[in-house]
């Protein structure tokens, strides 16, 4: 039975999105695929989530990948906090599940920078009941570790609780521990085949 639901953040109750949002801000096409080789898909970007690097740490590096574009990489990295977008949805999802009965938590890879210019975005979070960001346990998904971390933290039971994120590898890692998982596609889709999880 189903006593806890787990969200991600990124792409299920916040949108992430670089590549609106340097379409959106006027990037070239050059420009784009130089800010995403650069910033958005380096490796480095995942050690941001980490809280292993910073953002000062990580910029050099992003500049090394491709040192005659400093300036662009530069201007692009000290804007990351535009690339993420409200969605409607969000607020009222988490409120329903509450409504019913249901603790919601939140489990996202997110890097700590970020998330304190980013927060206010998420209005969601005053209605969780709690929440682990990765940079916070220097652990990201989908490594075994940050589940059995929230799972303790939050003091639930895996196999009682399901896990709501939109990457593959993250939704196997959640079911390789223990968690009953969903892959978001689209809120129409995954709510309901949350409901029918839930038997409502």
């Amino acid at each position: 039975m189903i006593k806890n639901i787990l969200f991600d953040v990124g792409n299920v109750l916040l949108d992430f999105d670089p590549e609106r949002f340097l379409r959106e801000a006027g990037y070239t096409k050059e420009q784009q695929g130089i800010a995403m080789r650069c910033i958005f898909t380096h490796p480095l970007w995942n050690q941001l989530d980490k809280g292993t690097v910073t953002e000062t740490e990580a910029l050099q590096e992003f500049i090394k990948a491709d040192p005659s574009q400093e300036a662009l990489i530069r201007e692009i990295a000290g804007r990351t906090k535009e690339t993420l977008f409200p969605l409607s949805y969000a607020d009222d999802w988490v409120k329903s599940l509450k409504a019913q009965g249901y603790p919601v938590y939140i489990l996202s890879n997110y890097a700590g920078e970020l998330y304190e210019k980013t927060k206010h975005l998420m209005t969601f979070l005053q209605y969780v009941d709690d929440a682990l960001f990765s940079y916070q346990c220097k652990m990201i998904k989908p490594d075994r570790e940050i589940y059995a971390y929230a799972c303790e933290k939050f003091n639930i039971l895996p196999q009682e609780t399901v896990f709501i994120d939109d990457r593959v590898q993250n939704i196997a890692g959640a079911k390789a521990f223990g968690l009953q998982a969903l892959q978001f596609t689209s809120y129409a889709e995954t709510s309901a085949k949350l409901r029918a999880l839930l038997g409502k």
